[in-house]
C-alpha cells in the first residue's frame, strides 16, 4: 500500500490510481492522482506477486515511501519478468484509506538458465528418449510453454525428428543414423525467446553388430547379430583386401543368411574390410562392418635369384632376392640357408634373422668339394619353400696363377706370346691369392724343374716360381702336361696341373659321346659320356636340341693328368639331340653329338571326374608299344604317379580337392626315357547346391511342381512322393527338365514328396514338402468361384490355387454340404 503523510488534523482522502500501469521485463510504472483538497506529506506504495502463476516459493513483495506532497506515479524496479504483481498506494500516515488496487504482469524474457540434467530414457539404433529437469524458477522469465530438442552429429550436422511432450518434460527424437555418437540438447522456450541449452552426449547402437574371426590362412569367418527391434529378410555380405600394396583391391559381394557365414579361398595374412547389409523386414536395411585378418602361412615360393657371388677353399657368399610380396603369406622375419656336399644326403641349416639381409657366407667347408645349396624364406607360421639347389665347388687349397690372375687348379698356358725377359710371364702356387708357397716343379717327363735344367725354365729359390722365358737362341719350354706338387695349410699334398704349349696341343674329343645304361633307383635316366684329351677342358658345353643345359646334371672328371684325359658326363631322362662342346685355354674347341629316341606318346588322353574327388585319366597305349615300359602321371599338388606296364590305359587319381583346378600331364615311360608330355587341365564341381521346390496347382488327383537349385550343375533330377499314411513310395526320374506333374494321386490325402539333384560329386535333397490333395467332392467349373486362397496349407505350402468350384455327388453346390468341401473351406 501506498502510504500518504499527511497532517494527523486532516485525513486525506485514498489515492486513485490508473487502472493501465506501464510495464517492461522487470519495472511496472503506475499513475495517479490525489483528490483535491488533501493535504499529503508522503506516500506509500506497497507491492505483491501473485505466487499462483510461477515460483511460489519466490519472495518478490515490496514497498517503499516517498515524502512529496503530491502523487502522479512511481516506477518500481527490480521485479522478475513474466510475474503478475498487484499494487496499492496509501498515505505516508498510513491513516488514510488505501488506493484502489491495480494488477500488472512484467513482460516476459527469455529464459536465462538451461533445463535441468538430461537424462538417456532409451536409445535404439534409429532413435534416442531422452527426459530432463526443470528449469531453475528465478531463471525461467515466464511461462515455459516449450522446449527445442535437437540431435547433432559430430560433423555439426543436425539429424532426426523430435517428438516433445511438454508436461512430461522428456521426447523421443527419431530417424538417427546407427552406431553414431550425437550431442542431445535442450532449451527452454516461453513467448519471449529461447533459452540457453543443456545438453547429453548419447551414442545410437549398431542396428546389425558384425565380427569376423580367421578360421585358417584363406579363409574368415563372418558372424553377425541384429537388434532386437529388427527382422531381416536376407543379408548381403561385401568383403574386400585392403592390403593393396600386394593385391589389387577387390569387392566381392555374397548373399546369405541364418547368422554367420564363412568366406573361402582368401589370400594368407591379409586384412579384410567386410561390411553385412540386412534386408529388412518391411523396407530398409541396416549395416555393419568389421575388419579382420587371415592367418599367416608359410611363404609359398622361395626366394628368387639364389647365386653365389664369391668362393674360396673354405668359403662360399650366397644372395637371394625378397620373395614376392603376394607369396609371403606374412611378414618375411628371416631366411633358412640349408647346405651340404653334393649327393651326400646330409645338409646343414643356417638361420638369417631379419627381412632385409639376403646374403651370407657360408663357412668351415672342404676345399675341392661341392655343395648344394637352398635358401627358403621364413615368418611366424615356419619355413616356406626351399629354392632349387644352387650347386658350387669350392678352391683347391693351393691355386694356379698367372702373372697374377687366378686361373684356379689346372689351366694352359701359351708361351708363345710370352717375352724374352724372366720376369713376362710367372706361374705362382699359392696357398690363397698372393701369397707364395714353396714346392717343386714337374716337367712332362716326370723330371724336376731345377735352375735351367729344362729349356725355357729356370725356378726360384725362394717362392714357388716359374718363370717363362724366350730367350734368344733358346728352344721354348717344351709342351705338355707340367704338375706342382706343394704341401697346402692343412699339411695335404696339393698336386696342381698346367698345359705348356707354343701354338700347338689342340684339345680334341678323344671318343665321340657313348652312351651307357644307369637306372637310379625308380627313376629312368641315360649317362651321357664325353671324353676329351689335348690339356685341361676350361669350358665343358652341354646342349640338348640347340638349348643349352649346362648344369643340370653334369660333371667332368680328370681320368689321366700326363695325357689330360677327361670325362664329362651328363645325366638326362629326356629324348633330344645332346652335344657336348669342349674348349681350353688355347683357345680351341671340339664337339661331339648323339639323338636319343624316346617312347611314343599315349594318344586319345580324357580325364573325367567321377566322385567328389577323384579323377580317372584314361588313354590310347603307343602303337607299336615299342619300349614302352609305363607311363608317369603328375598333377597340382601332388607327387608323380608311376604306372607299370605299357598296355595299362586308365588311372584314378583320388584324395583331390572338390572346387580345385587341376593341371594333369602324362608321359609314357621307356627303361631310360620319357616321351613328350600330354598336359590339360580339369576343374572338380562340387555336389549341387540347395534344392527349392516352388508348388503351382494342386488337384484332387494331382500336384505341379517346379524347382531350382542355388549353386552348382545338375545332370539329372528325381522327384520323390509318398502318402504319409502307409509307406508305399513313387518314384518319377531321372528328369531333365525342372517342371513336372505328378498325376493319379489319392483325393483328400496327404503327401510328403522330395527333389532331388544329381550330379557326378553327389545327390542334393530338398527339405521333404507335406500336400494335401483336394476333395473328389468339388470340381472346377465356371458355376461357382473359390474366392479365397486357404486350401490344404501344410508347412506353410499353399496347395490350392484360387479358382471355380462345383459339387458332385448330387449337391447342387459347395455350400449345400460344406462337409464334403472340408478340405476346400470353399465358399458359397
Amino acid at each position: 500500500p501506498l502510504c500518504a503523510v499527511f497532517d494527523p488534523t486532516t485525513v486525506p482522502s485514498a489515492p486513485v490510481l490508473d487502472s493501465t500501469p506501464t510495464v517492461t521485463t522487470t519495472t511496472i510504472t503506475i499513475s495517479g492522482s490525489v483528490p483535491s483538497g488533501s493535504v499529503v506529506t508522503g506516500y506509500v506504495i506497497q507491492w505483491q506477486r501473485d505466487t499462483s502463476i510461477v515460483c511460489p516459493d519466490l519472495s518478490d513483495d515490496g514497498s517503499i515511501t516517498e515524502t512529496s506532497s503530491s502523487f502522479t506515479g512511481h516506477t518500481i524496479i527490480g521485479l522478475e519478468p513474466g510475474n503478475r504483481y498487484t499494487i496499492t498506494v496509501s498515505n505516508g500516515a498510513g491513516s488514510g484509506p488505501v488506493s484502489n488496487t491495480v494488477t500488472a504482469m512484467t513482460e516476459e524474457a527469455a529464459p536465462s538458465g538451461a533445463p535441468g540434467p538430461i537424462t538417456l530414457v532409451a536409445v535404439t539404433p534409429n532413435s534416442a528418449t531422452v527426459q530432463w529437469g526443470e528449469v531453475p524458477c528465478p531463471q525461467r522469465n515466464g511461462l515455459i510453454t516449450a522446449y527445442t530438442v535437437a540431435a547433432t552429429n559430430s560433423g555439426g550436422m543436425g539429424e532426426g525428428t523430435a517428438s516433445v511432450d511438454v508436461d512430461a518434460r522428456q521426447a523421443t527424437i527419431s530417424g538417427l543414423t546407427p552406431s553414431t555418437q550425437y550431442t542431445v540438447s535442450v532449451a527452454a522456450v516461453n513467448s519471449a525467446g529461447t533459452g540457453p541449452t543443456s545438453t547429453l552426449p548419447v551414442e545410437t547402437p549398431l542396428g546389425l553388430t558384425v565380427s569376423a574371426t580367421p578360421s585358417s590362412s584363406t579363409s574368415l569367418t563372418i558372424s553377425w547379430a541384429l537388434e532386437d527391434s529388427f527382422t531381416a529378410t536376407s543379408f548381403t555380405i561385401s568383403y574386400s583386401n585392403t592390403n593393396t600394396d600386394c593385391f589389387t583391391h577387390s569387392r566381392s559381394d555374397i548373399s546369405a543368411s541364418g547368422t554367420s557365414y564363412t568366406l573361402t579361398d582368401l589370400e594368407e595374412a591379409t586384412e579384410y574390410s567386410i561390411i553385412v547389409t540386412a534386408t529388412l523386414t518391411g523396407g530398409g536395411t541396416q549395416e555393419g562392418s568389421t575388419t579382420a585378418t587371415t592367418l599367416t602361412a608359410v611363404p609359398s615360393v622361395p626366394p628368387p635369384g639364389v647365386t653365389v657371388t664369391d668362393v674360396n677353399s673354405s668359403a662360399i657368399t650366397v644372395q637371394w632376392g625378397s620373395v614376392p610380396c603376394i607369396h609371403q603369406n606374412g611378414a618375411i622375419t628371416g631366411y633358412s640357408v640349408q647346405y651340404g656336399v653334393e649327393g651326400s644326403g646330409s645338409t646343414q641349416t643356417m638361420t638369417i634373422d631379419g627381412a632385409s639381409i639376403t646374403q651370407t657366407t657360408i663357412t668351415d667347408l672342404d676345399p675341392s668339394t661341392t655343395y648344394s645349396i637352398q635358401v627358403a624364406a621364413v615368418n611366424s607360421a615356419g619355413t616356406g619353400v626351399y629354392s632349387d639347389p644352387e650347386t658350387t665347388e669350392t678352391l683347391p687349397s693351393v691355386y694356379l696363377s698367372l702373372n697374377g690372375n687366378i686361373i684356379a687348379s689346372h689351366g694352359y698356358v701359351d708361351v708363345s706370346d710370352v717375352g724374352s725377359s724372366d720376369d713376362t710371364a710367372l706361374l705362382v702356387i699359392t696357398n690363397r691369392p698372393g701369397t707364395p708357397t714353396l714346392g717343386n716343379w714337374f716337367a712332362p717327363s716326370g723330371t724336376r724343374v731345377e735352375g735351367t735344367d729344362v729349356p725355357g725354365f729356370s725356378r726360384n729359390r725362394g717362392p714357388m716360381v716359374v718363370r717363362l722365358k724366350r730367350t734368344t737362341g733358346t728352344d721354348p719350354a717344351a709342351e705338355g702336361i707340367y704338375h706342382c706338387v706343394v704341401v697346402d695349410n692343412t699339411e695335404t699334398e696339393q698336386t696342381v696341373y698346367v698345359g705348356i704349349y707354343n701354338g700347338g696341343g689342340d684339345i680334341s674329343i678323344s671318343e665321340d659321346l657313348t652312351v651307357k645304361s644307369d637306372l637310379n633307383g625308380a627313376s629312368p635316366q641315360f649317362t651321357l659320356t664325353c671324353i676329351s684329351t689335348g690339356g685341361p677342358a676350361t669350358t665343358v658345353t652341354w646342349t640338348r636340341d640347340n638349348v643349352n643345359i649346362t648344369g643340370e646334371q653334369n660333371e667332368t672328371v680328370l681320368n689321366d693328368p700326363v695325357t689330360a684325359q677327361y670325362t664329362h658326363t651328363l645325366t638326362v631322362t629326356t629324348a633330344g639331340v645332346y652335344m657336348c662342346m669342349v674348349s681350353n685355354n688355347k683357345p680351341s674347341t671340339a664337339s661331339a653329338s648323339i639323338t636319343l629316341q624316346g617312347p611314343p606318346s599315349p594318344t586319345d588322353v580324357t580325364a573325367v571326374q567321377d566322385g567328389p574327388t577323384s579323377i580317372t585319366v584314361t588313354w590310347t597305349p603307343p602303337s607299336p608299344l615299342g619300349d614302352t615300359t609305363g607311363y608317369r602321371i603328375s598333377f597340382t599338388g601332388g607327387s608323380d604317379v608311376d604306372i607299370d606296364g605299357g598296355s595299362t590305359n586308365s588311372y584314378t587319381l583320388t584324395g583331390l580337392t572338390n572346387g580345385q583346378t587341376y593341371t594333369i600331364s602324362i608321359v609314357a615311360t621307356s627303361e631310360h626315357l620319357f616321351s613328350d608330355a600330354t598336359t590339360f587341365e580339369i576343374t572338380l564341381i562340387p555336389a549341387p547346391g540347395q534344392v527349392f521346390v516352388s508348388v503351382s496347382s494342386i488337384t484332387a488327383t494331382s500336384i505341379s511342381l517346379s524347382w531350382s537349385v542355388s549353386s552348382g550343375r545338375v545332370a539329372s533330377w528325381e522327384v520323390v512322393w509318398r502318402p504319409t499314411d502307409r509307406g508305399t513310395e513313387s518314384t518319377s526320374g531321372p528328369l531333365s527338365g525342372t517342371t513336372y506333374t505328378i498325376h493319379q494321386l489319392d483325393p483328400s490325402t496327404i503327401y510328403t514328396l522330395t527333389v532331388s539333384a544329381t550330379n557326378v560329386a553327389g545327390t542334393t535333397d530338398s527339405t521333404p514338402i507335406l500336400f494335401s490333395t483336394a476333395s473328389d467332392v468339388c470340381q472346377a467349373e465356371s458355376t461357382e468361384t473359390k474366392t479365397d486362397n486357404t486350401g490344404a496349407i501344410i508347412g506353410g505350402v499353399v496347395a490350392v490355387a484360387v479358382g471355380t468350384y462345383s459339387c458332385s455327388d448330387g449337391h447342387s453346390h459347395c455350400g449345400s454340404e460344406k462337409s464334403k468341401c472340408k478340405l476346400f473351406n470353399a465358399k458359397d
